[in-house]
C-alpha cells in the first residue's frame, strides 16, 4: 500500500506542476483553453483527495480503501475521455493525462506501473495498434465498445 501512496503522491506533484504551467502560459489561448482552466484545478483537487484517501487506506482504514477505489475509477474514466476525444483538450494536456493515467490505473488496482504497461502493450498488440487513442478507436470499429 505504501507504493500506492507514492504513486498518488507523484500524481499530486504532476498535477500541481501542470497547474503552475497553466498559470504561467495563461496568455497563450492555443495552449490554455477554457476547458484547460476548468479541468486542471479539478485534477489538482482530485489528486489531493486521492492522496488523502490513499494515506488513510494505508493506515488500515477499510472505508477509505473503498472510497479510494471509487475515486480512482471515476478519475480513470475522466482521463480516458480527455485522451480519447479529439479536439476537446490541447495535445499537451492529453499527453500529460495519458501519462498519469498509467500511474492512476496502477494505484487503483494496487499493482505496479510496469504490470499495467505490460498488459496495455499486450492489448495493443492484439488490437494491432500502438497507443490508447488508437485502441479506443479500434474498439469502437470492432464493436467492442458501445456508444453511450
Amino acid at each position: 500500500m505504501r507504493g500506492v501512496v507514492w504513486l498518488v503522491g507523484g500524481y499530486v506533484v504532476v498535477s500541481v506542476v501542470t497547474l503552475v504551467a497553466v498559470v504561467v502560459l495563461r496568455g497563450d489561448a492555443a495552449v490554455v483553453t477554457d476547458a484547460v482552466w476548468v479541468r486542471v484545478p479539478i485534477v489538482v483537487v482530485a489528486s489531493l483527495v486521492t492522496l488523502f484517501l490513499a494515506v488513510r487506506a494505508a493506515r488500515g482504514e477499510r472505508r477509505m480503501l473503498r472510497r479510494l477505489r471509487v475515486v480512482t475509477a471515476v478519475m480513470l474514466v475522466a482521463i480516458v475521455v480527455i485522451v480519447a476525444v479529439p479536439g476537446l483538450f490541447p495535445v499537451w494536456l492529453r499527453l500529460e493525462q495519458g501519462a498519469v493515467g498509467t500511474n492512476r490505473e496502477a494505484a487503483r488496482l494496487f499493482i505496479t506501473e510496469a504490470t499495467v504497461k505490460t498488459h496495455l502493450l499486450n492489448i495493443y498488440g492484439k488490437l494491432g495498434v500502438n497507443d490508447r487513442a488508437a485502441a479506443v478507436a479500434e474498439g469502437y470499429q470492432r464493436g467492442l465498445l458501445g456508444r453511450a
